[in-house]
Protein backbone atom coordinates (compact mmCIF):
# COMPACT_ATOMS: atom_id res chain seq x y z
CA UNK A 1 0.00 0.00 0.00
CA UNK A 2 0.83 3.93 -0.55
CA UNK A 3 3.28 5.16 2.39
CA UNK A 4 4.78 8.45 1.98
CA UNK A 5 7.04 6.95 5.05
CA UNK A 6 8.08 4.55 2.97
CA UNK A 7 8.53 6.40 0.09
CA UNK A 8 10.90 8.40 2.36
CA UNK A 9 12.31 5.72 3.33
CA UNK A 10 13.09 3.84 -0.17
CA UNK A 11 14.41 7.27 -1.37
CA UNK A 12 16.66 7.72 1.43
CA UNK A 13 18.45 4.03 0.98
CA UNK A 14 18.43 5.08 -2.33
CA UNK A 15 20.55 8.42 -1.84
CA UNK A 16 22.71 6.84 0.66
CA UNK A 17 24.33 3.89 -1.90
CA UNK A 18 24.31 6.51 -5.29
CA UNK A 19 25.18 9.54 -3.75
CA UNK A 20 26.20 11.95 -2.83
CA UNK A 21 22.83 13.66 -2.33
CA UNK A 22 21.55 16.80 -0.62
CA UNK A 23 18.47 16.25 1.76
CA UNK A 24 17.36 20.20 2.37
CA UNK A 25 14.97 20.32 5.40
CA UNK A 26 12.34 23.47 6.63
CA UNK A 27 9.94 23.57 9.25
CA UNK A 28 5.93 22.80 7.44
CA UNK A 29 4.82 26.39 8.67
CA UNK A 30 7.60 27.93 6.75
CA UNK A 31 7.35 27.15 3.30
CA UNK A 32 9.48 30.66 2.50
CA UNK A 33 12.33 28.92 4.36
CA UNK A 34 11.81 25.46 2.80
CA UNK A 35 11.16 27.89 -0.85
CA UNK A 36 14.65 29.12 -0.23
CA UNK A 37 16.73 26.72 0.31
CA UNK A 38 15.46 24.82 -2.58
CA UNK A 39 16.13 27.88 -5.06
CA UNK A 40 19.73 27.84 -3.33
CA UNK A 41 20.80 24.38 -4.32
CA UNK A 42 23.25 23.14 -7.08
CA UNK A 43 21.11 20.27 -7.01
CA UNK A 44 20.55 18.23 -10.85
CA UNK A 45 17.02 16.92 -9.64
CA UNK A 46 14.84 17.54 -6.78
CA UNK A 47 12.31 14.81 -5.37
CA UNK A 48 9.99 17.11 -2.70
CA UNK A 49 8.35 15.50 0.13
CA UNK A 50 5.57 17.83 0.99
CA UNK A 51 4.66 21.22 -1.04
CA UNK A 52 2.67 24.05 -0.49
CA UNK A 53 1.77 26.41 -3.55
CA UNK A 54 4.97 28.22 -2.63
CA UNK A 55 7.38 25.49 -2.53
CA UNK A 56 5.77 24.14 -5.78
CA UNK A 57 6.41 27.10 -7.48
CA UNK A 58 9.71 27.22 -6.37
CA UNK A 59 10.53 23.99 -7.64
CA UNK A 60 9.13 24.54 -10.86
CA UNK A 61 11.31 27.83 -11.89
CA UNK A 62 14.30 25.55 -10.89
CA UNK A 63 14.20 24.78 -14.92
CA UNK A 64 15.70 21.27 -13.48
CA UNK A 65 13.57 18.16 -13.37
CA UNK A 66 11.44 17.75 -10.22
CA UNK A 67 9.43 14.76 -8.64
CA UNK A 68 6.68 15.81 -5.34
CA UNK A 69 5.84 12.88 -3.36
CA UNK A 70 2.75 14.70 -2.25
CA UNK A 71 -0.83 14.03 -2.50
CA UNK A 72 -2.76 16.76 -4.90
CA UNK A 73 -3.61 17.64 -8.14
CA UNK A 74 -1.14 17.47 -11.20
CA UNK A 75 0.76 20.32 -11.61
CA UNK A 76 2.62 21.29 -15.25
CA UNK A 77 5.81 20.50 -15.70
CA UNK A 78 6.26 18.51 -11.96
CA UNK A 79 6.37 14.84 -11.96
CA UNK A 80 4.68 12.93 -8.95
CA UNK A 81 4.44 9.93 -7.03
CA UNK A 82 1.54 8.70 -5.89
CA UNK A 83 -1.88 6.56 -5.85
CA UNK A 84 -3.02 5.83 -9.40
CA UNK A 85 -7.22 6.94 -8.37
CA UNK A 86 -8.00 5.44 -12.10
CA UNK A 87 -6.79 1.94 -11.17
CA UNK A 88 -8.20 2.42 -7.65
CA UNK A 89 -11.62 2.87 -9.33
CA UNK A 90 -11.43 0.43 -11.93
CA UNK A 91 -10.52 -2.16 -9.10
CA UNK A 92 -13.33 -1.18 -6.78
CA UNK A 93 -15.51 -1.34 -9.85
CA UNK A 94 -13.97 -4.91 -10.98
CA UNK A 95 -14.77 -6.22 -7.83
CA UNK A 96 -18.50 -5.19 -7.50
CA UNK A 97 -19.19 -6.69 -10.99
CA UNK A 98 -17.18 -9.97 -10.17
CA UNK A 99 -19.81 -10.10 -7.22
CA UNK A 100 -22.64 -9.52 -9.68
CA UNK A 101 -23.53 -5.99 -8.42
CA UNK A 102 -24.97 -3.92 -11.91
CA UNK A 103 -26.98 -1.24 -10.06
CA UNK A 104 -23.74 0.80 -8.79
CA UNK A 105 -23.66 4.26 -6.98
CA UNK A 106 -20.21 6.74 -6.73
CA UNK A 107 -20.32 8.66 -3.14
CA UNK A 108 -17.94 11.54 -4.00
CA UNK A 109 -16.38 12.93 -1.31
CA UNK A 110 -15.63 16.26 -3.87
CA UNK A 111 -11.81 16.11 -3.08
CA UNK A 112 -9.60 15.72 -6.32
CA UNK A 113 -8.68 12.68 -5.69
CA UNK A 114 -12.23 11.86 -5.31
CA UNK A 115 -13.18 13.20 -8.21
CA UNK A 116 -10.07 11.46 -10.42
CA UNK A 117 -12.00 8.13 -9.02
CA UNK A 118 -15.59 9.23 -9.96
CA UNK A 119 -14.53 10.12 -13.14
CA UNK A 120 -13.04 6.98 -14.23
CA UNK A 121 -15.61 4.93 -12.74
CA UNK A 122 -18.31 6.62 -14.69
CA UNK A 123 -16.40 5.79 -17.76
CA UNK A 124 -15.77 2.42 -16.90
CA UNK A 125 -18.99 1.51 -15.43
CA UNK A 126 -20.85 3.14 -18.58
Amino acid sequence: PYSSAGLLTGVLTYGSKHGPWQYLQAPIDQPAVAAKNLLTTRAEGVIIKTATDELADAAAALGRPVVMMVHGPKRPGLGRVMIDNGAVARLALGHLLDRGCRHLAFLDAGSWWSVERRETFEAEAG
